[in-house]
Order: structure tokens, then sequence, then C-alpha cells
């Protein structure tokens, strides 16, 4: 039964077997069936967002509307930081009239199906094995679901398709294939084009320190990449032959030897390295005018919250930002399957004459091996010149998913292939009938436990949609007039761009205090929005309205409750440390209710109030001002 599904096939005419087909076919299905749930999520009502595409897709919606979100400072930073890829293509889609939040629902099933193909052609070129590819592509998207990177349809969905793609066109050394994969990347995901760079050089690298070393002249110049299990890299060197003394010999015998012009031997190399040196031009300076990025130094005080993690090995390890490890993998348990087997892979490796299938395996996954090596490179660099390569673990998380899902099928599938010829003894030596088909039911319901077992887990997948709670207010604002600003202090104030289409003056979920000015600006209204909302003073309130030319003031009645705010997370979301003015602002309003003092916005509530749904109650921001001309 399993025999077709381990036997190794052709790599380059393997559609004629049916088994191959199956799998293949399997793995698209399958990518599709984990969209789907999803999919259906997302339109299940008239009010439904992904998390980050809150911030990275609203603004879009201008192309369809230019008057919305004009003069808009969170509209226009978040324009400005898309990359020109994928703000090209949802452009694309606005030209034909598609919502952009339609679209941004629409993108995963694809992006997951584009990966899943991807993933396939990659494991069939290092084993063209049906089992390796089929559970490759399973866990690869058990992994990419449990997660909110590819469902979110903004930036870093796209990683995995092309950085799949980039590895499938350089393991079959099309440098077409590799350089559109950079280029695609750089438009959408520039920290791909880093990684697959520095893979790029490392392999060039490991391939020239291979050929001077060698004491074959036929080996000078062999790509690791294309290397076979008869034509291997060191030909007729073994660990005993390999001593000091004779890699000193080679060392000084390369001066004698004939050289080629290396600029020839390794231009596919030199090609792919300008080509994402030329890729990542256009980003240099990109959001120059929101002023310099924050320094480590700088964020120490002036972003304390981001480096308070404990405990302290969780900054390196576990942070959402900075950790090395996907935080998922540290809430949900089935992901250590194909972990576990990754790590143990390595361990196999060395001992592969006892795994058939992982020696039939190629050579050319050292890619992998490489992989590791730069992301963590990366992440390291990343973590010196913080900020200056955005986050850290954007280096690490992504491409440790990919190498889990591929070197972790390969080890599973080798492990069933063993365990499938182990119990053929079994057929002969179980005395009692009934019984001897036992260990291969063993082997079978084992096999598909791990592959499948995840998919029945409670919330599979994950999406982190955000469904509005309020239709009528979200109706009620979207009736006003587009260039209405609206001000805030409650959660739901994320949430009105998406859904109201309206501009807002300030929401903790638009803070990125990446770049000095657009992150002191926001701060700024942030800690100016908190005061008036409670200021005693209404000459307080008139000028914030005045200067951010407020037209409606949502509130919810329990906000003037002192126990309720001192829980409210707006000092928390905005990531404010205790010595910041948005915290000090937090702490006397706070005293202020405390003592009975009644700020002017709940003085005016009843005057005011133009609208209201269950706790929430939109003001009217010229009565506030001068409520006696209402």
């Amino acid at each position: 039964m399993l025999t077709g599904w381990t036997r190794v096939l052709d790599r380059d005419h393997w559609w004629g077997d049916r088994t191959a087909r199956w799998a293949f076919w399997l793995s698209v299905a399958i990518a599709i069936g984990c969209a789907i749930p999803a999919l259906f999520q997302a339109f299940s009502q008239p009010y439904v967002v992904q998390d980050d595409a809150r911030q990275h897709v609203f603004w879009m919606r201008r192309w369809l509307n230019p008057a919305l979100f004009a003069n808009d400072p969170i509209a226009d930073y978040f324009q400005s930081v898309a990359p020109w890829g994928y703000r090209s293509l949802y452009q694309i889609g606005a030209w034909f009239g598609l919502d952009p939040m339609v679209l941004n629902k629409c993108l995963p099933i694809g992006l997951g199906t584009i990966s899943t193909v991807y993933c396939f052609r990659v494991v069939w070129q290092l084993l063209p094995v049906p089992l390796a590819a089929l559970s490759a592509c399973i866990f690869l998207n058990q992994l990419l679901w449990i997660a909110d990177d590819l469902v979110s349809g903004v930036p870093v969905a796209f990683i995995y398709p092309l950085f799949l793609a980039f590895l499938d066109y350089w393991l079959r050394r099309s440098r077409w294939g590799t350089a559109g994969a950079i280029i695609l990347m750089a438009g959408f995901y520039p920290h791909g084009v880093l990684l697959g760079a520095s893979v790029v050089l490392l392999s060039g690298l490991t391939r020239a320190i291979a050929s001077r070393f060698s004491q074959h002249p036929e080996a000078r110049g062999l790509s690791p990449l294309s290397v076979t299990a008869d034509r291997p890299l060191l030909p007729n060197v073994t660990a005993h032959s390999v001593t000091a003394e004779s890699w000193r010999s080679r060392w000084l015998d390369w001066g004698d030897r004939p050289r080629e012009k290396w600029w020839i031997t390794y231009q596919f190399e030199i090609t792919i390295l300008l080509i994402s040196a030329i890729a990542l031009i256009p980003l240099l300076g990109k959001s120059a005018s929101y002023g310099p990025i924050l320094t480590a130094a700088e964020a120490k005080t002036a972003w304390a919250q981001f480096f308070d993690v404990k405990p302290a090995w969780a900054y390196w390890f576990k942070h959402r930002r900075t950790g090395m490890i996907p935080i998922d993998w540290w809430e949900v348990d089935f992901a250590l399957p194909p972990i576990a087997l990754t790590v143990l892979f390595f361990k196999f490796w060395w001992r592969r004459d006892r795994l058939p299938l992982i020696q039939a395996t190629s050579p050319q996954i050292v890619v992998f091996g490489q992989l590791v090596i730069v992301s963590l490179i990366w992440f390291a660099i990343a973590h010196l010149f913080l900020f200056r390569l955005h986050l850290p673990n954007r280096y690490t998380e992504h491409s440790l998913r990919i190498i889990v899902a591929i070197v972790g099928a390969i080890h599973f599938s080798a492990l069933v292939d063993w365990g499938w010829r182990k119990t053929r003894s079994s057929l002969t030596t179980t005395p009692s009938a009934p019984f001897r088909p036992l260990p291969r039911m063993i082997v079978i319901l084992t096999s598909a436990i791990m592959l499948f077992a995840p998919f029945a887990i409670a919330g599979f997948p994950f999406t982190q949609y955000e469904i509005g709670q309020h239709p009528r207010l979200y109706e009620f604002l979207r009736q006003q007039p587009t260039e209405m600003i609206i001000a805030s202090t409650i959660a739901e104030t994320d949430n009105l761009p998406s859904f109201a289409q309206r501009s807002i003056v300030v929401g903790p979920g638009f803070t990125m205090r990446y770049h000095r000015r657009y992150a002191t600006e926001l701060l700024q209204r942030a800690t100016d929005v908190l005061r008036a909302q409670y200021t005693t003073d209404p000459q307080v309130l008139a000028q914030t309205i005045a200067r951010y030319q407020v037209d409606f003031w949502l509130l919810d009645r329990q906000d003037f409750n002192p126990d309720r705010l001192a829980k409210i997370g707006w000092v928390k979301w905005f990531r404010a440390s205790a010595d910041e003015p948005l915290a000090i602002a937090h702490r006397q309003a706070i005293a202020q209710l405390q003592r009975g003092e009644l700020p002017v916005t709940q003085q005016r509530l009843d005057r005011c109030q133009r609208f209201t749904d269950d706790s929430l109650v939109v003001l009217e921001a010229k009565c506030l001002q001068n409520p006696d001309k209402t």
C-alpha cells in the first residue's frame, strides 16, 4: 500500500506516475481546504477585517474614492511604507473596481496554493518521493495557518510563495526564475532578498572552497547544487584522509594550479547578487520624510517597554518582534513533531545508510543548512542595528517554518519507509494470520495521525479576523461627509477607518515607533486626545478640537469610571513608558475622576449626543466647543 508512495521516481518525468499526480493534487486540495474556512469567516458578516489589514489596507480605498482619508497622516504614512509590488497589486485590483478589502480576503487562498505548489517542486528536487512531497505540503500548510502571516494578505504574506519560488529556481539553476523571484521579493517583502542573496553568496563561497581544496581538477568549479550521488562534491576525500598537513599542502599548491577566470565560473551567483543589490536600491531612504529611524540607544529611553521582556531569555527566543523562534510554536503543541524530525534529521544524515530515503536525498539539501546560517547571521545583525533592518525575528521565523516543513517531511517519509520495510518480516514470522497485518496497520495509523491530526484542533485555521460589533455605528459614520475626522480613546477606534471609511485623529493600532517624526506626532495626538477627553477646562477641549479639526467625538459611557480608566489599555496599547506625557496624562485623569471632578465631555454628554449604540455615544465636536450655539 505504501510502497508506491515511498519509492524514488524520476525528478524530471514524474507527471506520468499516478501516485505522484495523486500526491500533487492532494497537496493542492489541502492548501485550498485550509483556506476555505478562513474565506467563509472573512465573508460571514459585512464588517470583518484581518487584524494586520486594518493598518496596511484601509488607505487603499483612496484609489476607489480620492476624497477618502484626505490629509490623513496615518493613511499617508502606511502608503509611504508599502512596498511597490504590494502596492501595485492592490492598485491594479482597484483599477478594475475591486475593493482592496475584498481582494485582501481573497489573497490567502491563492498565496497558500502557490506556496504549496512551489513547496512540492522544491521537495521533488531533493527527494522525488510522493510521500515526502505530500507530507512537506501538509506540514507547511499547518505551520502557515497557525500563524496570522499568510491570512493577513499584507506584505509578510508574500514571503512564503516568493521565497519557495526562489528556492525552487535556485535548486534548478534557473537564472531567469531566480532573478524574477528576487525582484518580486524586493517588491513585496525585501527581507527575503537579503536572505536569498546571502544563500547565493554562501553557496558561492562553499563552491569556491570545495573547488580550491579538492585534489581533483575536475571538481573545481563544481556547484554544490549540481552534485549527484554518483558525482560527490569532494571525490575520494574522507574524514580520515583530510589532515592538517593535507589541507596545508593543498593550500600551498593552489598557486601552481591553472586558474580560470573566476567571474566566468561564478557568473550565475554574481548575476543574482547584482540583481539583488539593484532591486534593493529603491528601498534606500524610503519614508525619509518621517524622520530618521529610531536607534536602539534611543529606544531604551523612548520605548523602554520594547525591552521589558520577562524572563530575559524570552527577548531572544520567544518575543513576537525580537525572538528567534516563531511565537506560535510556543503556543501550539502540534508544531513539535516536524520540529523534532528536522532536528533529528541532521543526526541521521551522517548515518543515512540505515535509512534508504535519506541516502537517496540529494546533497542539494545543503541549501537549508545555508539558509539556517544566513538567517541567524541576519538575526544577529538586525539586533545589532535594531530597527534599521526592521525587526530581528523577521529574518528567522519565516525561514524556520519553510525549513521545518521540508526537512521534517523528508525525515518523516524516510522513517515511514524504514518502518514499512521492517514490517515485511512480520508477514512471514508472525504465527497467527490475523495478527500479521498489525505492524503495517500501526505504521499507517501513526503516519496518518502525525499528518492529519492537527487539522482537527479547535480553532484551526487561526485567522485573527476582527468582527465589527457595532454595525449601526459604522453605518451612521459612513453617512457623514468623507472629510470628517473622529477622536476617541476606545479600542473600537482602530476599526473605524476600515468599517466606517473615515479618518481618525489617532488609534493605538496605527502607532509605529520606528520613524521618529511619525511616532512623535501620533504620541502627541494620543496625549492631546486623552487630556481633552478628561479635562475640566472647556478651552483645552476646544483647542484640541480646533487643532485636529475634529467633527465627532466617540465615547463609551463607562470611560468616566476611574476604576475602568485605570484598566484601560490606551497607555498599554501605545506602549508608553511611565514617564512619558501620555502615561502622566492618564494618571492625572484617574486622580481627577477619583476626586469627583467631572470632565467637560461628561458634562455635555446628553446635550451634544448625536448617536448612541449600546454604551457608545457619538458627540458633535461643534457642540462640545460651543454648547450654547447648538
